[in-house]
C-alpha cells in the first residue's frame, strides 16, 4: 500500500503478482482493489486515459459484487481528474449521486474521499465557496480527532486524510483568494506529510499551494524555492501531472523578479507540458498565467517575445530542468521590489520596523550611524518610500 500511495511504479509489478493469486482464488473483491491501485499509479504519473480505464473496470469488478469502498475510491479519484482534464461538471453531476449511495451501502473510508473528491470537482468547476463551506469543517474535524503534524498516535490512514484533506482545501482558499488560510492549510499539510508519512507525492502538492501563496503575499524567493522542490519531487518520482503546475509557478516567480526572458521561456515549456497531459487549470490559476503573459507582452514587445516562446515550447521536460538550474545560478538581483534588498538591507528594515533608531540600529549591527542612514537611503529608493514612516507601514501591510 505504501508503494500505492507513492504512486511508484514498482506497485504496478507487486499488485500484477498478486492478481495471478487473486484470480486463481477468486476473491473479486480484491481484483477491484488491484484495477484501483494500476489506476492511481498511472493517474498521478501522467498517463490520464490508461488511469480513466482502470478506474472504470475498478469500479465495474466492485459492483458486479457489492463492494462499495473499492468502488467509492475509484469513482473519488475518476472524478477528481475528469475535473483536471475539463470534465468537472459532468463529473460533479454524477459524484453527488454516487455520494449519497456509498453512504448509504456504508463505504468505510472512501466516504470521506468521495466528500474530499465533491468540494475538489466542485471548487474545479466554479462552485468554491460552496465546497469551502463544506471542506473547511470536515479538515478541521478531522484534525481534531486525529491530531495535529506532530501526533504519532493516529494511524497513516488518519494522517493521508488530513494531508489529503488540507492540500485539497488549501488550492481551494486559493481559489477564493484567501491567500492566509491557504498558506496555513498547506503548510501544515506538508507538514504532517513530511513527519508522519514521507510521501513524495502528496507532498508536492501542498508546497505548490505554499508557493502560490508566498508569491501572492509578495515572497517570491519563498515561493521560489518551494516551487523547485515541487519539480524536483515530480521529475525525481515521475509524476508527469505535477510537472506543469511548478513550472506555472517558476514562471510567475521569474516574472516577478523582472527576469522576462526567464519567465517568457518557462511559460511556455510549461503550457507545453500541460498540453501534453491534457489538463487544464483553475480558473484563479489561468487568470494568474494570462495575467503574466500580457505584462511580458507589454515588457517585452512581440518581437522578443516570439523567440522565448518557440525556445520554451521546444524543451522538453528534462531540457527544462536542466536550464531551470542554469538560469536560476545566473539571475541578477532585481532592480526594485522587496526582492531587490540585500541581506544587509532587510536586516536594516527589520530593525527599524521594530521602532529602532539609526544609532540603535548601528550599535546592533556593528556599522557607524552614518552608514544605516545611506542603506535607509538605497531602502527607500527601492521600494518607493519616502521617509521611515512609509517604510513600516509598507512593511506592515506586507506581513499582513
Amino acid at each position: 500500500m505504501t508503494l500505492v500511495m507513492q504512486a511508484d511504479a514498482c506497485a504496478v509489478d507487486v499488485f500484477n503478482e498478486a492478481l495471478d493469486i487473486i484470480e486463481r482464488t477468486g476473491y473479486a473483491e480484491f481484483a477491484a482493489w488491484h484495477w484501483f491501485g494500476v489506476g492511481w499509479v498511472s493517474h498521478f504519473q501522467g498517463r490520464d486515459e490508461e488511469a480513466l480505464e482502470l478506474y472504470a473496470r475498478a469500479i465495474e469488478v466492485a459492483d458486479a459484487v457489492g463492494e462499495p469502498v473499492s468502488a467509492g475510491m475509484a469513482r473519488a479519484l475518476r472524478a477528481m481528474l475528469r475535473a483536471d482534464r475539463g470534465d468537472g461538471a459532468a463529473a460533479l453531476a454524477e459524484l453527488g449521486p454516487v455520494t449519497d449511495a456509498s453512504i448509504a451501502a456504508g463505504a468505510g473510508f472512501a466516504i470521506p474521499a468521495l466528500r474530499s473528491a465533491l468540494n475538489y470537482v466542485g471548487a474545479c468547476a466554479g462552485q468554491v465557496e460552496a465546497a469551502r463551506s463544506s471542506a473547511a469543517p470536515r479538515v478541521e474535524a478531522a484534525l481534531a480527532r486525529y491530531g495535529g503534524a506532530n501526533n504519532q498516535q493516529a494511524g497513516a490512514s488518519g494522517a493521508y486524510g488530513q494531508a489529503f484533506g488540507l492540500s485539497i482545501l488549501a488550492r481551494i482558499d486559493l481559489a477564493a483568494r484567501d491567500l492566509t488560510a491557504a498558506a496555513d492549510h498547506a503548510r501544515l499539510a506538508a507538514e504532517i506529510t513530511d513527519r508522519r508519512l514521507a510521501n513524495p507525492l502528496i507532498g508536492a502538492a501542498p508546497r505548490r499551494y505554499l508557493a502560490a501563496a508566498e508569491l501572492g503575499h509578495g515572497e517570491v524567493s519563498a515561493a521560489e524555492r518551494l516551487a523547485h522542490e515541487a519539480l524536483a519531487i515530480a521529475i525525481e518520482h515521475r509524476f508527469a501531472a505535477e510537472v506543469f503546475p511548478a513550472l506555472d509557478l517558476l514562471a510567475q516567480a521569474a516574472g516577478a523578479l523582472d527576469s522576462v526572458e526567464e519567465a517568457a521561456r518557462i511559460l511556455c515549456a510549461a503550457e507545453r507540458a500541460r498540453t501534453d497531459r491534457g489538463r487544464l487549470r483553475w480558473k484563479h490559476e489561468q487568470l494568474a498565467i494570462d495575467d503574466l503573459y500580457e505584462r511580458l507582452r507589454l515588457a517585452m514587445g512581440d518581437d522578443r517575445l516570439a523567440p522565448e516562446i518557440d525556445a520554451g515550447r521546444s524543451l522538453s521536460t528534462d531540457d527544462t530542468v536542466a536550464w531551470l538550474r542554469r538560469a536560476r545560478g545566473s539571475r541578477k538581483r532585481p532592480a526594485a521590489g522587496w526582492e531587490s534588498l540585500t541581506p544587509t538591507e532587510r536586516q536594516v528594515v527589520e530593525l527599524a520596523t521594530k521602532g529602532l533608531t539609526n544609532p540603535e540600529i548601528g550599535e546592533r549591527m556593528f556599522i557607524a550611524r552614518g552608514t544605516v542612514k545611506i542603506h535607509l537611503s538605497h531602502i527607500y529608493a527601492k521600494l518607493g518610500v519616502r521617509n521611515r514612516s512609509e517604510l513600516v507601514g509598507l512593511a506592515a501591510r506586507r506581513s499582513c
